[in-house]
């Protein structure tokens, strides 16, 4: 809890800046601004305040996603409501989000979200779901901004278990688009809003594979998804050993002296 409220009150002045500067105007029209420019405020705002953690994150292949020529649909496990966060401080391109609809009246990442053409899902109305996906096949289509999925539709509660059920679909956003999907796993992100306070919070974050939309097309859909399910669980199984190593070696209780941001030059701003 002390963690928590320090970080509050070291990000509160930004905060409250940002969200009269730019976050409410961004929020109610985000059609009036550039998505660049909406990207870029936020994306700052982020790491800003990702910095005030004491992360110590290991990202691996990196320029799959910012050398990707042209947009994408992301494609990752969810454990915390830092996993957003975290695509937005590591992605240079723009980035957007399907989610659930009760993300959508957060008192801030609702707002943030809103700011970056993101897509609530209803559950309960199959109709207004439908609707909201083929609004994100279209903006994809557009090649504005690239969208973030999280395939199995809630965040895992419980760590060390496998992943919750993939809805199928979700694979299928980007080749509808005829724009390449990218897969990745994180582990770790649970920490930072948990309830240990060490003196470094280590995170992981791998991308896997580009998958181009004909692969749809040539393979069959249900095998297709099934192997990069299998692949997705295999490398966050690979990263909770690595992270086991990491703690069982106490290194979280080491001060980090090379930060995330300055490792992967990734520069918020003051």
């Amino acid at each position: 809890m002390f963690k928590i409220t320090r970080i509050l009150l070291r990000s509160l002045p930004e905060l409250i800046y940002d969200y009269f500067k730019w976050m409410l105007k961004y929020s109610r029209h985000p059609e009036r601004y550039p998505v660049e420019q909406r990207y870029a405020d936020v994306r700052k705002l982020v790491i800003n305040v990702l910095k005030r953690f004491r992360i110590n994150m290991e990202v691996e292949n990196l320029d799959m996603i910012n050398k990707h020529e042209g947009n994408f649909v992301l494609l990752s496990n969810h454990m915390s409501m830092i996993d957003p966060l975290l695509a937005i401080a590591l992605s240079d391109k723009p980035l957007s989000f399907v989610s659930k609809k009760e993300n959508k009246g957060l008192f801030l990442l609702g707002r943030v979200m809103r700011s970056l053409d993101s897509c609530f899902l209803d559950r309960g109305n199959l109709r207004q779901n439908a609707e909201a996906l083929e609004k994100v096949t279209e903006n994809l289509k557009k090649g504005e901004v690239s969208y973030v999925i999280y395939p199995e539709g809630t965040r895992l509660k419980k760590v060390r278990e496998n992943m919750n059920p993939m809805h199928p679909g979700s694979f299928k956003i980007g080749a509808k688009a005829n724009v390449d999907a990218i897969t990745a796993v994180s582990y770790g992100t649970f920490r930072p809003l948990g309830k240990h306070d060490y003196k470094n919070l280590y995170l992981q974050f791998k991308a896997l594979e580009v998958v181009k939309p004909s692969r749809f097309l040539e393979e069959d859909g249900a095998t297709l998804i099934n192997g990069l399910t299998n692949n997705m669980q295999e490398n966050i199984n690979a990263l909770r050993a690595k992270d086991d190593q990491y703690h069982l070696e106490k290194k979280q209780k080491e001060k980090v002296t090379d930060p995330w941001y300055n490792k992967y030059g990734i520069k918020g701003e003051k």
